[in-house]
């Protein structure tokens, strides 16, 4: 019976085998490695295969921001990383172990460097100690091979095949182009790949306008094989590098229709592709991690990114770093394989792991991709205007103001409705700025002309409205800001991802909560509104905007809103200038230490339940510094400070330097000016906000630029009402 019994389990489990050829394998990883490939590529050309296999697949547009330019290596360093970084400068050398370069076998060559052996079916990247090198310094570090090297620490094996090499190699010829980007994420710390081919045999003579192309007959062959001992499986299909690399020779219906034929093989060899994997067990990933030289004149960076398999639906993916559904970032990759594996995510990577959500499909991720590139182009080309326009236009009106006066005329600056409507454009600019992120804006022209033309409509209309009532409404800019700013925060941050004070994740600098702009507009109108009401003096308005600070603090500190920990201090800071200035003291000077003592407590509060309270979903990058400071001890800190820093020395030589000197000065002298008229409060409470917030943000200057610019204008309009 019980012979009976172990016979009829072997026959079932046999049948199961047979059933699925794949039973009984473990989980494994395909990354179709395609460069060079847009997401408009994939909507326009790609046949019904492909097609289908698009509507199948969880997808999202991902980051290709590096430490350093946007060049194959980097890019491809960066994904292996988790992490911004940099490859050895050539960026696409490596070899197999029988390919001779400059005189000397691979393997013999990997001998001679690291001291130790490995089989002939293994991959090298040669100058592999440059790129280490490269990505060590006081203020980042990045691993560029940490993906290989955790696998491997963790008995996952992986393997390389394909490259994007415009040709084979010519023999003796030491300045052949190599393009072979695939061994930066499956090699060890000594640029080791356990085994693949990447040599001239995964390329073959091409019938179309490139010479040489991606020898798929080879590369589907040799893919089957290393699956059987392979946890990690990379395809480098450079067909569009190779392409790319030939537009200056080719027009561009050349590149078109020979873009079209390599999307016709592309999805042959798919179809054949498609029937190995066991899709319940198994993940394939699709990515191009460099745009092409077209979407960058477009000034589009992002690339599309796309999953199969295991754990994923279609629909959009989407990260915690980012916290945008079809969006993510290139440094997530590493953690999202890393995690599928069940491997612990090592301290040094940046990125999270990305996941699918139920909704989202290719026609609304182009429309997402066309709504980011417009934002980042009204960003990059309208930002400059505006900070130059107003870092003249202020002290020009401040000098106005303070010279017509002294020339013996009929009335002083600001009886001129002309001054007076120039300071109250001045002061609604920015929320008008702000608000025509709602209208469809096709072109730059369109965006100005609305932004200006609602800026003065505005401005005409109070001042039409202050001459009837007799009552000239100065609040109304900056109350305005500060209540749209918060109903967006407390909704979703929906504007902010449109408004070019808002978002831009080209640059890379945020994806969520309110940024450095947006807080400085916000913190900066509720300062502006505080100046305003000197040098009335009213126990019920002290709380309120005691209150009012206090609470943006913790609306700005929670991860799941502001998220912004930097404009949160700042907040405190005027919280507690609001407190103690607010005290008679005969010895001000030993309110510091508790001043700086409250700060710091505050501080730790927001870190603590950044760390405790915010899940990974809702984690920021403060919350995860506590944990890599117990990994990686203070350097992880020291790292932060000194990258903080630099930024903030970089944006000394910035528009946003002239601004901020501008408002500043102007905050100052019209204060000085008319000093006699206004109480000492509200110019401390707006001083400490600014320098708290050009101390302790990631972009101070960003932040205390806008601030003090509100400030400045509130002021100035606030001084030209008293009598002289």
């Amino acid at each position: 019976m019980r012979r009976l019994f172990k016979l009829t389990v072997f026959l079932f489990l046999l049948e199961i085998m047979s059933i699925s050829p794949c039973a009984g394998q473990p989980a494994k990883i395909t990354i179709l490695l395609i460069d060079r490939l847009s997401l408009e590529d994939l909507h326009t050309l790609a046949g019904p295969f492909c097609a289908e296999m698009i509507r199948s697949s969880a997808l999202a547009l991902m980051t290709t921001n590096t430490a350093g330019a946007r060049t194959p290596g980097n890019t491809h360093a960066t994904i292996a990383a988790g992490a911004p970084a940099l490859s050895d400068r050539p960026g696409g050398l490596a070899l197999n172990f029988e390919e001779e370069w400059m005189g000397i076998n691979g393997g013999e060559l990997y001998r001679q460097l690291s001291g130790e052996s490995s089989s002939q079916a293994a991959v090298f990247i040669p100058q592999i100690a440059e790129a280490l090198r490269l990505n060590y310094s006081a203020s980042r570090t990045a691993l560029p091979t940490l993906l290989g090297s955790t696998l491997k620490e963790n008995n996952f094996s992986s393997a390389v095949l394909g490259n994007a090499d415009p040709a084979p190699p010519s023999a003796g010829n030491i300045y052949t182009p190599y393009a072979r980007f695939a061994p930066w994420l499956a090699a060890d710390p000594a640029g080791l790949v356990e085994r693949g081919d990447i040599g001239p045999q995964t390329l073959q003579r091409s019938n179309g306008l490139i010479p040489w192309e991606s020898n798929y007959r080879y590369l589907f062959k040799k893919y089957c094989e290393l699956r059987t001992e392979s946890d990690l499986i990379i395809l480098e299909l450079g067909d569009f590098s190779r392409l790319e690399a030939l537009k200056p020779y080719l027009f561009d219906q050349q590149v078109s229709t020979e873009k079209q034929r390599l999307f016709s093989r592309l999805e042959q060899f798919l179809q054949e592709l498609w029937l190995v994997p066991d899709w319940e067990e198994e993940l394939l990933i699709l990515v191009s991690p460099t745009p092409s030289s077209a979407a960058l004149k477009t000034g589009n960076t992002l690339t599309p990114l796309l999953f199969w398999g295991k754990g994923m639906k279609p629909g959009f993916l989407t990260s915690p770093t980012t916290r945008h559904p079809g969006l993510v970032a290139n440094l997530d990759l590493a953690p999202t394989i890393l995690q599928f594996f069940g491997v612990n995510i090592p301290a040094y990577v940046s990125g999270r792991p990305i996941t699918c959500t139920a909704t989202g499909n290719l026609e609304a991720l182009l429309r997402i991709n066309q709504r980011l590139v417009r934002t980042s182009l009204f960003r990059r080309q309208t930002i400059p205007l505006f900070l130059n326009f107003t870092a003249l236009a202020l002290p020009l009106l401040l000098a106005l103001y303070l010279i017509l006066p002294k020339l013996e005329l009929p009335a002083s600056a600001a009886t001129y409705p002309w001054w007076y409507d120039s300071m109250y454009f001045l002061s609604i600019l920015p929320l008008s700025l702000h608000l025509t992120a709602l209208f469809p804006a096709d072109s730059l022209l369109v965006f100005l002309t609305i932004s200006v033309g609602s800026a003065a409509f505005f401005t005409l209309l109070c001042r039409k409205l202050g001459t009837k009532f007799e009552v000239f409404p100065l609040e109304l800019p900056f109350s305005t800001m500060a209540l749209i700013i918060l109903a967006d925060l407390l909704t979703g941050n929906h504007l902010v991802q449109n408004s070019i004070f808002g978002y831009d994740p080209m640059a890379g600098a945020r994806y969520y909560g309110l940024g450095n702009e947006g807080a400085g507009l916000f913190l900066g109108a509720l300062a502006a509104l505080l100046v305003l009401q000197s040098p009335a003096k009213s126990r019920f308005r002290t709380r309120f905007f005691f209150a009012a600070y206090l609470g943006s603090a913790l609306l700005l500190a929670t991860p799941f809103t502001g998220a912004n920990f930097g404009a949160a201090l700042s907040a405190v800071a005027c919280t507690l200038t609001l407190s103690f200035a607010g005290r008679k003291s005969s010895r001000p000077a030993h309110q510091l230490p508790r001043y700086l003592f409250y700060l710091t407590l505050f501080a730790l509060l927001f870190l603590g339940f950044d760390y405790l309270r915010g899940d990974l979903e809702h984690q920021t990058h403060f919350g995860l510094l506590l944990k890599n400071l117990r990994a990686r001890g203070p350097s992880a800190v020291t790292e932060v400070v000194l990258r903080k820093l630099q930024v903030n020395l970089r944006l000394l030589s910035s528009k946003w330097a002239l601004l901020f000197a501008s408002s500043l000065i102007t905050l100052l002298v019209t204060y000085l000016h008319r000093k006699k008229h206004f109480a000492h409060l509200p110019l401390s409470v707006a001083l400490s906000g600014g320098l708290a917030g050009l101390l302790l943000n990631d972009s101070g200057l960003v932040f205390s630029a806008l601030y003090f610019y509100l400030s400045a204008t509130a002021l100035l309009l606030k001084a030209a009402t008293l009598e002289p």
